[in-house]
């Protein structure tokens, strides 16, 4: 796909999903720093019942959360984006001088057990017990670096769309066109001559 036509959708989903929110601009960018936060989160297939509890405790934006969730969470996105995750804990507890617990072919196998592929898979009560399993063991590394990338994208995320809405506003302000009041036409002064036929 035309990379400028993928970057046209982007703007075009970010427009509808977030910048058109009937909401507070905090409420919004909350959302988002949320979604972006859970979405690093190494708890495959809970992330979206994490984001729902913490969007309601905190009262962001549910609805904003949605899209940076969705962009993390792919299937063609999550490996890639939890190896990151993984290097950065790796290098945050080698840095620290301690000795990180799960090699990288662990980490992938654990990743592929607890993925699902359908609807019904996640019905399965031996999926969650997979998944519990899985997010258990991938070792203190993983979560650190989820903590990490997550709590710096979230905030990042806050920042841009706090920005990004309020300029939205402004601009929507500045182009609405008011149109000026009629005058009132004043009729006191005005003087109906008869009509010559009726008299």
């Amino acid at each position: 796909m035309d990379p400028r036509r993928l970057l046209q959708r982007a703007r075009i989903s970010v427009n509808r999903r977030i910048l058109h929110l009937d909401d507070s601009p905090h409420r919004i960018a909350l959302g988002v720093a949320l979604g972006l936060a859970v979405g690093w989160s190494p708890t495959l297939g809970l992330q979206f019942l994490a984001f729902w509890l913490l969007a309601a405790i905190l009262r962001a934006n549910k609805a904003s959360g949605v899209l940076p969730m969705l962009i993390l969470m792919n299937p063609l996105t999550t490996i890639p984006l939890y190896w990151m995750t993984w290097v950065v804990g790796r290098s945050m507890i080698r840095w620290s001088g301690g000795e990180p617990g799960v090699e990288w072919d662990e980490f992938c196998a654990l990743v592929q057990a607890s993925s699902w592929t359908s609807l019904s898979d996640a019905l399965q009560p031996t999926f969650w017990t997979g998944v519990l399993k899985a997010a258990g063991a991938l070792g203190t590394e993983i979560w650190l670096g989820s903590l990490a990338v997550g709590a710096v994208s979230g905030i990042a995320g806050y920042v841009v769309t706090y920005l990004l809405v309020e300029r939205h506003r402004r601009r929507v302000r500045v182009s609405q066109v008011v149109r000026p009041a009629r005058p009132e036409i004043d009729l006191s002064g005005f003087v109906t001559k008869p009509d010559p036929r009726t008299t």
